[in-house]
């Protein structure tokens, strides 16, 4: 009944944009020559705008015939309409708009003060729904939102991207200089990111000599002006910077030449640290720790890792940001190495929980599976501690760069009838999961097969049987640690 009562009043309450009966309000949007002219009440638009109630209950509000005139060139027509209809009480749905749209209403309802909830509507449906496009767009969309803090969750998620996927090329791109300070700053914020702070520090100093017209010379010719003009630009990115991360050589090395723009307390607090390895004075910056570290991987990047920490924690672990572990995926083994097996059971065994991950020839899709047990992959068949619930075997689809990667993972527990089948040790043999076997890969390059068979894993993982070859495979040791 109160539902129903609210949809009602909602229905007639949008009858007012249509009919614009009693309005006391034109506002005209747009630039010419695609401009447009609405009607409607400043009651409503004051009571459900911060913004349209500071500037319509002002003295200087411009009136005519008794109406208010207000111009709002900066907002297209269609974009207002959205708006209108949504301070009205109107249902739309995004799934009716273009994403650039989307985003212009985005960046409209920032500046005019729509409540959270639209907000938080909108990012929502972009990052669930255009993933892909977000990928595609991603420089371009992180200017714009990097600014606005009501749209932090649609940055954080672009940043998570920059950061889950391939951070270097990211900072190698030919475009990096141009990219705009609120990005930089954005990034350079960030506690998770996965790059050793001399190598930062160059790119941030890379990015100020660009972004500072006359430093072409070498930083050897350059007058205390020069200097000057740096730490201008820089400003706001060195409080940034966790020069206490670095050795001392690499501050000599790397942020010497350039010390002139460091804040002289800041550059007395490095020099005592280093001469005596504490500081009274004040206290060290948080460093940088990565929730995931994928080290030497030729096969997966930190967004793949991502998706097998959910599996392994059995939850969306690492959305809840109050968890402060951190994941590192050491490479013990790559097939690619050349071996006849002796070599896989002495790096890869009794090393604790460990991963697979398996390149197909042909199709580049890439599989794999998760041992559990602490005692690694040789022991006798017949053991019957050869099991554990938590294994299970996995697919990550072809493109390890995918925006919404989890669109074709798939994943299968083993089954509970199952368990003790969970894993085959035989130590003359490669990594297998399950007596189908439901995975298995072998160590020769020249012939270089595997097979797949589902019997003891949740059904669907895979989208072929039998068969395959394989490009390459990689084992990695995962150590769980409480951040500190």
């Amino acid at each position: 009944m109160y539902s129903e009562l609210l949809t009602r009043l909602s229905n007639d309450i949008v009858k007012l944009i249509h009919n614009s009966e009693g309005y006391d309000i034109k506002i005209t949007v747009g630039e010419s020559p695609n401009t447009k002219e609405f009607k409607a009440h400043s009651l409503i638009l004051r009571a459900r705008s911060p913004y349209f109630n500071r500037a319509l209950s002002c003295e200087w509000t411009k009136k005519q015939d008794n109406l208010i005139i207000f111009e709002k060139p900066n907002v297209s027509p269609n974009t207002f309409e959205i708006i209108l209809r949504y301070i009205y009480g109107d249902i739309f749905h995004l799934e009716d708009y273009d994403p650039f749209d989307i985003l212009d209403l985005l960046i409209a309802a920032d500046e005019i003060m729509i409540d959270d909830v639209l907000m938080d509507h909108v990012q929502t449906y972009l990052i669930h729904s255009k993933a892909d496009w977000i990928d595609e767009n991603l420089l371009d969309i992180l200017t714009i939102v990097s600014p606005r803090n009501s749209c932090r969750k649609l940055r954080e998620y672009c940043l998570d991207e920059i950061i889950l996927c391939d951070l270097s090329s990211f900072f190698d791109a030919d475009w990096f200089t141009s990219i705009d300070e609120f990005v930089l700053l954005a990034l350079l914020q960030r506690d998770d990111l996965d790059l050793c702070e001399p190598i930062l520090w160059e790119y941030v100093i890379k990015w100020g000599i660009t972004n500072t017209p006359g430093l072409e010379r070498r930083v050897e010719q350059w007058s205390p002006e020069d200097f000057t003009a740096l730490e201008k630009t820089l400003h706001r990115c060195i409080p940034h910077i966790r020069f206490f991360q670095m050795s001392r050589s690499e501050f000599y090395k790397y942020v010497q030449p350039f010390s002139k723009i460091l804040p002289e307390n800041l550059l007395n607090n490095i020099i005592q640290y280093h001469q005596t390895n504490c500081l009274y004075s004040i206290m060290l910056p948080t460093p940088r720790n990565p929730a995931i570290r994928i080290n030497s991987s030729v096969i997966i990047n930190p967004k793949c890792g991502k998706s097998i920490i959910n599996w392994i924690e059995k939850k969306s672990f690492l959305s809840d940001k109050s968890i402060n572990y951190t994941y590192d995926f050491n490479l013990l083994y790559r097939a690619s190495w050349g071996d006849n097996g002796h070599s896989f059971h002495e790096m890869c065994d009794n090393v604790g929980p460990t991963l697979i991950v398996i390149k197909v020839e042909g199709t580049n899709e890439v599989i794999g599976g998760y041992n559990a047990l602490n005692v690694g992959w040789q022991r006798g068949w017949l053991s019957l501690s050869r099991g554990s619930k938590d294994c299970f075997i996995f697919s990550l689809g072809t493109d390890m760069r995918k925006a919404n990667i989890d669109e074709d993972a798939k994943y299968g527990y083993i089954l509970s009838d199952q368990i003790n089948y969970a894993i085959y040790d035989h130590p003359q043999d490669g990594p297998c999961f399950g007596s189908g076997p439901d995975l298995y890969v072998g160590f020769n390059c020249d012939q270089p097969l595997g097979y797949r068979q589902n019997r003891c894993y949740k059904s669907g993982v895979f989208n072929r049987q039998g068969s395959f070859r394989w490009k390459d495979w990689e084992i990695f040791q995962i150590v769980k640690e409480k951040y500190r």
